[in-house]
């Protein structure tokens, strides 16, 4: 992300002209950018075996070994996933069991692929910690990554 201030120079008082085009297509991509970051909120799901649907995830193999996240297009409490950042490859997920505080960090590879009521997520796990949840146990994911328009 480009600085503050590297912003700010880009838009010196404008009475000479010297302000073009170009310098507010980079203040704004660099702002819609940072918008779309996502870090340290979580968002609430919870944890489902067999079909996952509304305000619900699943990680099959809970396990260095992993793979696949899947995913509901919607958390417990209604708010839409932000697909666009579940799509970009790089973007990290870090999924929390709240009531034993197992930790699942998985890194997006490939892009999503669609259901009707949720997303299946392809990547890498990057860090285990902790035994899979039980059923029914709530959830934390907090989504890290950068939109790109």
């Amino acid at each position: 992300m480009t600085s503050l201030d590297d912003l700010l120079d880009l838009l010196p008082d404008n009475q000479e002209g010297g302000i073009t085009a170009a310098d507010l297509r980079t203040v704004v991509t660099a702002l819609w950018n940072h918008a779309w970051v996502v870090t340290d909120y979580p968002f609430a799901y919870g944890w489902e075996e067999a079909t996952v649907s509304w305000g619900q995830i699943f990680v099959p193999d809970w396990s260095e070994a992993g793979t696949t996240v899947v995913l509901s297009n919607t958390t417990r409490t209604g708010v839409a996933t932000p697909y666009g950042l579940l799509g970009k490859p790089g973007t990290l997920l870090r999924v929390r069991d709240q009531g034993t505080d197992a930790a699942f960090v998985f890194k997006v590879t490939d892009p999503w692929t669609a259901g009707s009521e949720r997303y299946t997520l392809h990547g890498v796990a990057q860090e285990v910690d902790g035994a899979a949840p039980q059923p029914g146990a709530s959830m934390t994911v907090v989504i890290v990554g950068e939109w790109e328009a």
